[in-house]
């Protein structure tokens, strides 16, 4: 399935080599959810739960978690809910696949109340870059461009309500997409609860949304028409679904 709009970048193979921390584990189990496969990866174990998908036995390798196979899509969007319990470190790392090669990462550090963003583009090889922007209730707060490949790109603290005595169970619910724009150019979209950020130019705004977008830059950059999966992988005791959507590719 042909989904990039020029020849292979060359420079593509050695980006991802060197920060994209992939697990190579063939999925094995696979559930259909939502009209998708989604297939399990390392040692993770399926099962629908009512109107839920869930994945468990994370690991701390990071290996573990589910392929989603999209089909040629130009948008995936998904509510998940991950458990925390086994421990106050975890990694979450969210990738787009093209023709079996991973062309975008949106990776999230989490220890204990902070969370730290960064992301990987290969438009434009080794030299990707990216902006990265804020928005509270659909108004932008901040941004900033330029971030290179894997750099620290925002850090977040949740916001608490100190008189609310329910806060310690209650479990966020980010919902995550990936989208190709209409120039080729990727983009990962994670939308969560109120959060305090600090974005990778020092600046410090109050949001509920973060966008991560690959800057391309003329006739050498490598564009994509859209995607055939995504996987989530993380250190989390679980994962469930709650819901889960593509657009496909016209």
């Amino acid at each position: 399935m042909r989904v990039l709009q020029s020849l292979v970048n060359p420079c593509l193979a050695a980006v991802f080599a060197l920060v994209l921390p992939l697990a190579q584990a063939q999925a094995q189990q696979c559930v259909s959810y939502r009209g998708l496969d989604h297939c399990a990866l390392g040692t993770a174990r399926l099962s629908l739960q009512g109107s839920e998908l869930r994945a468990d036995g994370g690991s701390t390798s990071g290996k573990d978690g589910i392929a989603i196979n999209t089909g040629l899509a130009t948008t995936w969007t998904a509510s998940t809910q991950l458990d925390y319990t086994n421990g106050s470190t975890h990694s979450l790392l969210l990738t787009s696949v093209s023709d079996g090669a991973p062309t975008s990462t949106a990776t999230i550090q989490k220890q204990g109340d902070l969370e730290t963003y960064s992301a990987t583009f290969s438009g434009t090889g080794a030299e990707s870059t990216f902006s990265v922007l804020v928005y509270r209730d659909g108004v932008l707060q901040a941004a900033v461009s330029g971030v290179r490949n894997g750099q620290f790109a925002a850090r977040a603290q949740r916001i608490t309500d100190p008189n609310d005595q329910n806060r310690t169970n209650k479990t966020p619910k980010p919902r995550n997409t990936f989208h190709v724009l209409s120039t080729g150019a990727c983009e990962w979209t994670i939308e969560d609860e109120a959060q305090i950020f600090q974005l990778a130019n020092g600046k410090v705004v109050q949001g509920n949304r973060i966008v991560l977008t690959e800057e391309l830059r003329g006739p050498g950059s490598y564009p994509y028409f859209g995607f055939d999966q995504i996987l989530l992988q993380s250190t989390s005791k679980s994962v469930t679904f709650i819901d889960t959507s593509v657009v496909s590719a016209k």
